[in-house]
């Protein structure tokens, strides 16, 4: 009950706040760090304001966690939020909420961190077990071919068969010795 709540908060304030950002949804990897950034196009934070981070279970930031970092940039507290050693449960919308000088909310800024987008840093990735598969079948398959083709090419052969260009002239089969092409035409090979 409290995740739809929470879900439908989000779409509220997703559609509230009008980001003209075109970056405000980050892919990232597992085990990565990312900087979100509390500022946007339409946003502007000035000197006398600072960003109050939310998680994407809703809690804010605490000071102690080893995952999350709020770091000062151009005299702005708060100004960027630093994610490291990302994990799957870090995946979500992190709001940042403006502060001003009074201690009244202005403004908020939406930051999406996705951890399921890109499965491979590089497009060779996605096929290098493949290729090694490949090359221990391809492997599997033609060395042994091209040992047979070798044994053949360079075995033993008698000296008839070195005259005759490698066909054995040799043999003997009584069954054909007497062979005469004339009778071949009216041999019956039915049982």
């Amino acid at each position: 009950m409290f995740l739809l709540y929470f879900q439908g908060l989000l779409i509220v304030v997703s559609s509230a706040s009008a980001t003209t950002s075109s970056e405000w949804s980050f892919y990232s990897y597992l085990g990565d760090s990312l900087d979100l950034v509390c500022d946007d196009l339409s946003t502007n934070i000035t000197l006398s304001e600072h960003g109050e981070w939310a998680l994407p279970s809703g809690h804010p930031v605490a000071a102690g966690d080893h995952h999350y970092q709020l770091e000062t940039r151009l005299n702005i507290r708060g100004y960027v939020l630093k994610v490291s050693n990302i994990t799957e449960k870090m995946s979500g919308v992190y709001i940042c909420n403006i502060i001003q000088k009074d201690g009244t909310m202005r403004t908020r800024v939406l930051r999406g961190l996705n951890i399921s987008g890109h499965k491979y840093r590089h497009w060779t990735d996605k096929y290098t077990t493949n290729f090694i598969r490949g090359c221990v079948a391809a492997s599997c398959l033609l060395v042994p071919m091209l040992l047979f083709c070798l044994v053949q090419k360079y075995r033993f052969r008698t000296d008839g068969e070195v005259l005759n260009g490698g066909i054995n002239t040799n043999y003997q089969n009584k069954g054909f010795d007497d062979f005469d092409e004339k009778k071949a035409d009216n041999l019956d090979t039915r049982m």
